[in-house]
């Protein structure tokens, strides 16, 4: 796996707060926009979740398996599967999270994307489109994450 991008963001909550909201799965819609719907539950090593996505005007479905979970400092999920035919040309399709307190009430979150391209298309596509569309989506994720964590731990 190859890491194709990284971002990260600070959160003024402890790092118990924003871990609090990372492993809570039913609340990832609140806090990611392209995810309209999970049955995830928590989020445990191991533990496998259905997604109903919309990338654009394209909705469909992703099914991701949690292969990182050490509390309260890091946790990444690795795609299964997808209807949107993402696996064809990439392998390994992975993101995480990693929580860094910069003192108990902030915390640095970085997010990274990881994927393996399966095809010589899938390599000029990365290279001339999707980092700047993947960055996109974590930065989405990060301004999401840090909304609703301060939102909850101000009581809001």
């Amino acid at each position: 796996m190859s890491v194709q991008g990284t971002d990260s963001i600070v959160i003024d909550a402890s790092v118990e707060s924003v871990w609090c909201l990372l492993e809570n799965g039913a609340r990832l819609p609140e806090w990611m926009p392209l995810v309209k719907r999970t049955d995830s539950t928590r989020e445990l090593l191991g533990a496998v979740r259905h997604c109903d996505v919309a990338l654009g005007s394209r909705v469909g479905s992703v099914v991701e398996r949690c292969v990182e979970c050490d509390p309260p400092r890091r946790i990444a999920w690795r795609m299964e599967s997808d209807t949107f035919g993402m696996s064809r040309y990439f392998a390994d399709f992975g993101f995480g999270f990693a929580l860094e307190p910069i003192n108990r009430t902030t915390t640095r979150v970085r997010t990274e994307t990881s994927f393996r391209p399966r095809t010589v298309l899938a390599r000029v596509l990365t290279a001339l489109v999707l980092r700047r569309k993947y960055r996109a989506v974590r930065r989405m994720a990060l301004d999401g994450l840090k909304r609703l964590v301060e939102l909850d731990t101000r009581g809001g």
